[in-house]
This record gives C-alpha cells, sequence and structure tokens, in this order.
C-alpha cells in the first residue's frame, strides 16, 4: 500500500469482479485518517473529501509507481461529491470503491464509492486527474 501522511490505507479482502493487476479498473480500499478529528461542524465531510480527492488516487494504485505516493504526481483537474448521509464518523475506518472510468494517455477519470463500516453509502465523487513527471 502506499504511504501516505495522514491517512492510513488497506486494500479489502474481498474481491472485484471485472478488476485486474493488468488494468486496475477498480479498488476497493479502507481508508482513515490518522489523527482523529471532531465530529462537530464540517470536520467529517471536509476530510472525507479530502481524502477522496487527495489520498485515493494514489492509494487506489491506478498508475504502476513505486509504493511511495511521491513516486506519482498528479494533478486534481476537476473534483465533485455528492453526499449521501447526514452524520457520519470520519474517524473510523471507510471503504473507498474506486473505479477507473476513462484514461486517455495520462488523463484518469473515476468515480469513488465511500461506504461506512456498517454498509451505508455516505458518498459518491468523480474525479479527473492528470499525470505529470517531476517535482511540484
Amino acid at each position: 500500500m502506499r504511504n501516505l501522511p495522514f491517512v492510513e490505507v488497506r486494500r479489502s479482502a474481498r474481491a472485484v469482479r471485472g478488476a485486474t493487476e493488468a488494468d486496475n479498473a477498480r479498488r476497493l480500499i479502507w481508508c482513515r485518517l490518522r489523527h482523529a478529528l471532531p465530529l462537530e461542524g464540517v470536520w467529517c465531510s471536509a476530510a472525507l473529501a479530502y481524502m477522496a480527492a487527495s489520498s485515493v488516487p494514489a492509494a487506489t494504485g491506478i498508475h504502476d509507481a513505486a509504493d511511495d505516493v511521491h513516486g506519482w504526481h498528479f494533478d486534481t483537474r476537476d473534483f465533485s461529491m455528492l453526499f449521501h448521509s447526514g452524520a457520519f464518523d470520519v474517524n473510523d475506518w471507510l471503504l473507498f470503491d474506486s473505479e477507473v472510468l476513462h484514461r486517455d494517455g495520462k488523463q484518469y477519470s473515476f468515480e469513488t464509492k465511500v461506504y461506512a463500516r456498517s454498509g451505508v453509502r455516505l458518498a459518491n465523487s468523480m474525479q479527473t486527474c492528470i499525470e505529470r513527471n517531476g517535482c511540484y
């Protein structure tokens, strides 16, 4: 798994139909914050959006970079998130079901569905990333 500074990541033991290591079409990963946040206010929604927008592209392994997230640099071009659930605990393990919908050269478009441990869908996100070489 990738070495992410703010998020712990574990692969799901559940197999995904249609996904292969060769095309990395779909990945299920469990994520949780390394440091707990307050459950009041906008903290949970903001942290979930952060995890989906910045951590998931690297953690899902849609690119065959080295195990360190710094081996793959990407820019998010478009990001949107729709929340399905009211209150939720962003400090608990959350399941991120990410699927690459389209790849064109160094541009990836994918959808991520986020679930609580109980199975309740919390949110959907759509994102387009551009892969690039070099440092920030």
